[in-house]
């Protein structure tokens, strides 16, 4: 069976099924890896300001 690849456009209830049932390996893909990355470049980008931001920096 092929692995379950997930994007930016979700997975559906038989995806998740079929994980959770028949083992079915999940990779992510290319522009899920993608919008992880720009996130995180985000989120390193509110963290290194002085402002405060609730949930990165306000513990």
């Amino acid at each position: 069976m092929d692995p379950l690849v997930i994007e930016n456009t979700g997975v559906d209830a038989d995806d998740v099924v079929d994980v959770a049932r028949n083992f079915r390996r999940v990779s992510l893909g290319s522009d899920a890896i993608a919008a992880l990355e720009l996130g995180a470049a985000r989120v390193a980008a509110l963290f290194a300001s002085s402002e405060p931001v609730y949930g990165v920096s306000t513990g």
